[in-house]
């Protein structure tokens, strides 16, 4: 098992896992090239989409200076599964098509959006993880913030950087 992965040695419950997948099966359902991308398929081949209850935390302050009153502790509670086969569905987990396709049916202004990134995961309230294609990094989308246009966060360089980060607790506030 890759260390950088390893979500039990850093306390994290994991309580729900996807189907098993293999490499072959992530490239013909997740065909886009990203920077990173093997990192991706390194941690899917682990674990096909999970489900952390009480959630993670990541800390963007581990990458980047943060500004007063700007995000730095963000929850993450589920990593999308990739299906094996078109239309395959899981009981607890949603797939990264089906978060896709339910957003660029909800939210059809931000469709360019959608285009150019991949989601793979998302908080307790549906505020969803995605990888930018053309760079790599991971964004996040608070739905419901700025004035009800929702707020695209910068989190992390990479999905490696973002998913090898993730920690149990928020600490108490500063």
């Amino acid at each position: 098992m890759a260390l950088r992965f390893d979500f039990k040695a850093r306390g994290l419950v994991i309580e729900e896992i996807g189907p098993p997948i293999t490499e072959e099966q992530i490239g013909s359902s997740v065909p886009e090239s990203f920077p990173g991308k093997d990192a991706f398929v390194e941690f899917y081949l682990l674990r096909n989409g999970l489900f952390i209850p009480g959630g993670a935390y990541f800390y963007r302050s581990r990458f980047r200076e943060i500004s007063p009153g700007d995000f730095d502790a963000i929850s993450v509670d589920n990593f999308y599964f990739i299906p094996r086969f078109p239309g395959e569905t899981h009981d607890m987990l949603a797939s990264i098509h089906h978060a896709r396709s339910h957003l660029w049916r909800w939210r059809p202004e931000r469709r360019s959006f959608f285009e150019s990134h991949l989601p793979f995961a998302c908080d307790g309230s549906g505020n969803d993880y995605w990888i930018e294609i053309s760079s790599g990094r991971v964004k996040f989308i608070l739905l419901e913030g700025n004035g009800g246009e929702g707020e695209i966060v910068d989190v992390a360089p990479t999905f490696d950087d973002f998913a090898s980060n993730l920690e149990q607790r928020r600490p108490r506030p500063r």
